[in-house]
């Protein structure tokens, strides 16, 4: 019975994201196959609900929380082995990329229900810097305020 899914998580930054910046997913690419299998989808990208993301969009405004928007780049693999991932953006102009967007944008859509992902970035594949595991899991507050507080508008 659940109608609305926010899922929070952390990706790493393709482009000129800092570590912490808050992104909301408005397309998901893949290299998987889940769609296919799952429910014969043949498309390699899948949106996030529009009307879900404007509504995170005004909270996130409301609560004075900056997000940045675009599409992400969902991978079986997060640190795949000769990943050209500049040549992931210059094609489907992602941000970044994380592991489970596009499986869940396909489950809303196969179940009728809307899906939106909020994620923080943790790496950066432009710099070296990595966030600890303590400062992931203390950086995720903002993300859970902001799903949160969504949550109470729907």
């Amino acid at each position: 019975n659940v109608n609305n899914i926010i899922r929070i998580g952390t990706m790493g930054s393709y482009t000129n994201l800092q570590l912490k910046d808050i992104v909301l997913v408005e397309s998901s690419i893949t290299n998987s196959n889940y769609g296919k299998f799952l429910c014969n989808y043949p498309n390699i990208n899948i949106e996030a609900s529009i009307d879900l993301n404007n509504i995170i969009e005004k909270t996130a405004t409301e609560l004075n929380i900056k997000i940045n928007k675009g599409n992400i780049y969902s991978s079986d693999v997060f640190y795949e082995q000769n990943n050209n991932y500049k040549d992931k953006v210059s094609k489907y102009s992602v941000l970044g990329v994380e592991m489970e967007s596009f499986a869940l944008f396909t489950n809303a859509k196969l179940l009728g229900k809307r899906a939106s992902t909020l994620l923080m970035v943790s790496d950066s594949f432009n710099f070296p810097d990595k966030l600890s595991s303590l400062e992931r899991e203390q950086g995720l507050d903002n993300l859970i305020i902001l799903a949160l507080e969504t949550s109470l508008k729907l």
